[in-house]
């Protein structure tokens, strides 16, 4: 997921920072980017359009010299934050923030470039509802766990064990107040199915389940990010 050098990110506000400095890298004449360390110390450089626009920022936060989270447009009304956890140049975590309200409403985890878990908080109350896991990263959805009580826990997991896109078992805490999925239904035992992995990847598309227009494609690998999973389950 990259970020459309026409959406841009909110100017940013000197007063944050005890040092900028812009650049003109190709010497055009105009400012291509701005170096900065704000008043925690930490580094940031901004990317800069032919406009002056800021389209791009990397931060260094922890002082190593590299710049390992990323900030960027990737629509009008979403900003994502791309982090390489470990330094090795890959990204590890992708969490995508609302630009109006910067509230999180979903925070990917990447393995090897391909996103393998996808928590999404779909009320935006700061508790995870729905975790999309690829399991085997086949770049595909296997496993779709819902909290439907806003508990924090998860009382309902589907299971694709062939990876046909269906459903195969249904694994549920009956007495919904321990997070334990003790009961294990299969898909044979309902007279219609238990449903299909679209269903909920695009939970609008289906009578009866969780009320979202949020589309969360995780077939195409995503970009990345820093993630806090201390409040989801």
């Amino acid at each position: 997921m990259s970020g459309d050098n026409n959406i841009n990110l909110p100017e940013l506000n000197p007063e944050d920072f005890g040092y900028l400095s812009a650049r003109d890298i190709d010497a055009d004449g105009t400012n291509d980017l701005i170096h900065g360390v704000d008043h925690d110390g930490n580094a940031h450089v901004f990317h800069l359009d032919g406009k002056g626009d800021i389209t791009l920022e990397e931060i260094d936060t922890d002082g190593d010299g590299t710049f390992e989270t990323q900030r960027e447009m990737v629509d009008g009304d979403t900003v994502a934050y791309t982090v390489d956890v470990d330094n090795d140049g890959a990204a590890d975590t992708v969490v995508y923030v609302d630009a109006k309200t910067n509230t999180t409403f979903q925070q990917d985890l990447i393995e090897d470039g391909q996103v393998v878990e996808s928590r999404v908080d779909i009320d935006g109350d700061g508790t995870t509802d729905v975790v999309y896991t690829d399991t085997t990263g086949d770049g595909y959805v296997d496993q779709v766990s819902l909290d439907t009580d806003g508990d924090g826990y998860a009382n309902t997991k589907l299971v694709d064990l062939d990876g046909d896109g269906s459903f195969d078992e249904i694994h549920s805490d009956l007495d919904n107040n321990d997070g334990i999925l003790e009961t294990v239904i299969q898909a044979g035992d309902y007279a219609g199915g238990l449903g299909s992995v679209d269903d909920y990847i695009n939970p609008q598309d289906a009578p009866g389940s969780l009320d979202n227009t949020l589309d969360t494609d995780l077939n195409n690998p995503a970009d990345s990010l820093d993630t806090d999973y201390t409040d989801s389950f």
